[in-house]
């Protein structure tokens, strides 16, 4: 496998799907990290760049065998093309890469002072229902310690691989601000006359470009079989950013620890990068085993943020994506089993998303998880 450090030459921008065109909204929103797809368009974009004899039907059509079994074609991964991520990252003094990873959504602050956070826990209260369908009668809400309230978390915060291993003990943690490593910064701008090129009147507008901090990037994973060089640049995002990549040693690669979930019976299961699902939050039919969990997991508690709207443009068809909702990074959801579990759970092997229309969501880095202990609170 190939582990990608990605950095960002100048700032990078990675419009989100709001409206935004001549008199509907003058402020262009800025996603970071990026949808996943659009990491791997720039992977896929950079083979194509480089590839001796390029020949552009030979790879629509998939005729060109090297191409295909590297990158595919338009409209198809081909048969190795994976990808896995992208994840914030940082270099360290040693050189040593670290993964960091979004705050859960089932946190609280314990401390805003010394940004000290708490975990939820699922409680059983009496008389408390929903109107979920399938099962709905199970799932429980969560709950802060001792029934008090507790204030909810609005900025970005991110989780050092340690920081990890206290959450997925429920126990108390620090997170960093994503201050520390990005910072967004509005442009001014104008729309001109197509036809003219002038400047048109009221039509001002900002776009709004993230900035990463010395040595904090993206950190990506990418199947072997796609050759890669060393290092080299891609072009990525909106106005073709510049960035350089450069390939990093399993063992310079600081991760979570294993979580090891042979003999436990609850699990949560928390997503790194956005997810897919038919019926919007969850697998059609609430059937986990789907998306590649153990047959019998029943979903106790979930915590949701707000749905990922995304689109695009469709280079293989030519018009426009439809929107799709995702389920955002960070979001949370409580497993049990009636019995506990015999197998050793693998999170990169978990394919936590479905594929819908189009297929491909998984090896295009959707899907990614952590798994963690939960407990219910007394």
């Amino acid at each position: 496998m190939t582990w990608l450090f990605i950095e960002a030459e100048d700032v990078w921008f990675f419009r989100d799907t709001r409206s935004f065109g001549r008199g509907e909204d003058h402020v262009a929103g800025c996603l970071f990290p990026p949808f996943p797809a659009t990491v791997a368009g720039a992977i896929r974009a950079r083979v194509i760049g480089e590839h001796p004899h390029w020949e552009q039907n030979a790879f629509n059509n998939g005729s060109d065998t090297d191409l295909f079994n590297r990158i595919g074609k338009p409209d198809d991964l081909g048969p190795y093309f994976r990808l896995r991520g992208p994840f914030l990252a940082r270099r360290m003094a040693d050189g040593t890469i670290h993964q960091y990873y979004p705050l859960p959504k089932d946190t609280f602050f314990e401390d805003v002072e010394e940004s000290q956070f708490g975990v939820l826990r699922p409680h059983n209260l009496d008389g408390l229902n929903t109107n979920w369908e399938t099962g709905a009668e199970t799932c429980a809400p969560l709950w802060p310690p001792k029934g008090e309230r507790k204030d909810g978390v609005e900025e970005d915060y991110w989780l050092s691989p340690i920081a990890v291993e206290f959450y997925q003990q429920q126990e108390k943690f620090s997170a960093t601000p994503k201050n520390e490593f990005y910072i967004y910064e509005e442009r001014t701008g104008i729309a001109r006359d197509w036809r003219t090129r002038r400047a048109e009147k009221h039509m001002l507008y900002l776009a709004r470009f993230v900035r990463p901090k010395p040595n904090t990037g993206l950190l990506v994973w990418v199947a072997n079989e796609v050759q890669l060089p060393e290092s080299g640049w891609l072009s990525l995002g909106g106005e073709s950013r510049a960035a350089r990549f450069q390939r990093i040693e399993e063992s310079q690669v600081r991760l979570s620890d294993k979580f090891i979930t042979t003999g436990k019976q609850r699990l949560k299961v928390i997503l790194l990068t956005p997810s897919y699902f038919q019926e919007g939050w969850r697998p059609q039919g609430g059937d986990w085993s789907k998306v590649g969990l153990p047959a019998g997991a029943k979903l106790r508690a979930t915590a949701l943020g707000r749905p990922l709207v995304v689109s695009g443009w469709d280079i293989a068809r030519g018009p426009q994506k439809p929107l799709r909702t995702f389920v955002p990074a960070g979001s949370v959801y409580y497993f049990e089993w009636n019995e506990p579990l015999q197998t050793e759970l693998e999170p990169s092997q978990i394919t936590f998303t479905e594929e819908g229309p189009g297929g491909h969501y998984h090896r295009l880095g959707l899907g990614q998880i952590l798994l963690a202990d939960w407990d219910w609170e007394p």
